[in-house]
């Protein structure tokens, strides 16, 4: 039996906003290999949660130079550093579809 894992409101509206179709047009990237979106719509959120938060890669060159390279998960930064209030998004929602009446 699997455990059905909970996800917050905060995490689901994230995930939401990185599958979320935004287009095309003639001058993007990706058509050959697939945008960024299309390339999610395929991944689960529980991939993106089981993501490591924070890559980190170092190459070391033969002069003894370094080089690092540090990548964050952009799920995992907007997840900690957001949180999605229902009862606003509403009032949010509300007013701009005042323009439309």
């Amino acid at each position: 039996m699997t455990k059905k894992v909970k996800h917050t409101a905060t995490e689901l509206k994230v995930y939401e906003m990185l599958t979320e179709n935004t287009g095309r047009h003639m001058l993007d990237s990706g058509s050959a290999y697939g945008r960024h979106w299309e390339r999610n719509q395929k991944v689960p959120i529980e991939i993106f949660k089981a993501q490591e938060p924070v890559y980190y890669r170092a190459k070391c060159y033969r002069e003894g130079d370094l080089e690092m390279n540090v990548t964050k998960s952009l799920f995992h930064h907007l997840v900690d550093n957001l949180d999605y209030d229902k009862h606003y998004d509403d009032i949010f929602q509300r007013y701009i579809k005042l323009d439309d009446a």
